[in-house]
């Protein structure tokens, strides 16, 4: 009998696949993108990218998941084909998302990315700006005019949800003033959430979609976007450092504002009082991260965080729904929701 591990399992190896073809059929146009840019900011954004070392010579394999390309392929196909200009807008979109972890690396001072110094480290922050700046230049410039309108919308969310998420760090997690639940969420869906939803409408639009399968393809990347900064929130929490390429509990350190901290806080769990006074003390070290990991946990905020990645996986299926395609495509994005659901990186 088949056990519902071996059938995640399936599922994830599935994504994964959809996940190398979609990063092979747009790597071309990637390259070329970058290579637009002239030196030296071609070279940092492949660094960045994954597709060089840092002195320029090709690197085995590029970096990421291809989450933002599959998304925005797989909605091409799902409106019956991905034609080029289909290939064109899922890159202008993971130029976007490229852009936006260079700038996001710069502005939190990470160190490492994928197991390698951070552009900002290795080139200075100067440069890694402008490299993120190029980027968005050339996203624009594969995407046409129909497009434009819902690349720009893409671009201001996300900005809008990076400052979010920089204020709260400023912001106390108790008392006057703490983040709440909403803000957290209203950060995220503009963060993360306006990214994937970018991705899925553009893959629709380009190939040709009416504006109501458009709106579904949007309202579903939406939600898979809130659901993939949950994930992330989780990950930082009870992840692996060796998969996912920095410490754990990296965001406690820094001070993020996370959903599982804040539910932790919010909820009637047990354990509030000791992780209000753990948070006092600051998290200095992976000891001290830990300790407060667990208490979040003991709190109800792991649980809760849970809870609302399950909400938002529904309301990406429910408006999957909506969109007339083959049992084919639909099991492809399946396998893409469950993936981001699971993933442990």
């Amino acid at each position: 009998m088949t056990t519902p591990d071996q059938i995640r399992s399936d599922v994830m190896t599935a994504a994964d696949r959809l996940l190398e073809a979609a990063k092979a059929l747009s790597e071309p146009v990637m390259k070329d993108a970058l290579g637009n840019m002239g030196p030296p900011l071609d070279v940092i954004s492949g660094y960045h990218a994954g597709f060089n070392h840092a002195d320029g010579s090709p690197a085995p394999g590029a970096g990421g998941k291809g989450m933002c390309l599959a998304l925005s392929l797989c909605a091409a196909e799902a409106c019956g084909d991905v034609p080029a200009c289909a290939v064109d807008a899922a890159v202008a979109v993971e130029l976007l998302h490229s852009f936006s972890h260079l700038h996001d690396d710069f502005m939190d001072r990470d160190r490492t990315r994928r197991h390698r110094p951070t552009a900002w480290v290795v080139y200075g922050d100067a440069l890694a700006v402008l490299a993120g700046d190029a980027l968005i230049g050339e996203a624009f410039r594969l995407v046409p005019q129909e497009g434009a309108a819902l690349l720009a919308e893409t671009l201001a969310a996300m900005c809008a949800g990076q400052a979010m998420d920089l204020s709260f760090e400023k912001r106390p997690v108790t008392g006057p003033g703490a983040v709440t639940v909403a803000e957290y969420l209203e950060m995220a869906a503009g963060k993360t959430g306006a990214l994937y939803e970018g991705a899925a409408g553009l893959g629709a639009l380009a190939a040709g979609a009416d504006a109501r399968t458009v709106r579904n393809f949007r309202t579903t990347g939406a939600a898979l976007g809130l659901l993939a900064q949950i994930a992330d929130d989780l990950n930082g929490l009870v992840g692996d450092p060796a998969m996912m390429g920095k410490p754990v509990g990296s965001d406690l350190r820094a001070g993020k504002k996370t959903l599982p901290l804040l539910a932790a806080l919010t909820d009637s769990g047990r354990g509030q009082e000791e992780l209000r006074e753990a948070l006092s003390r600051g998290c200095r070290d992976s000891d001290e991260a830990a300790k407060a990991a667990r208490l979040i946990s003991e709190a109800g905020g792991t649980g809760s965080a849970e809870r609302r990645a399950d909400q938002e996986l529904g309301r990406a299926q429910t408006a999957l729904d909506q969109v007339p395609m083959s049992a084919e495509i639909r099991e492809k994005w399946n396998s893409l929701a469950t993936f981001i659901r699971n993933r442990k990186v």
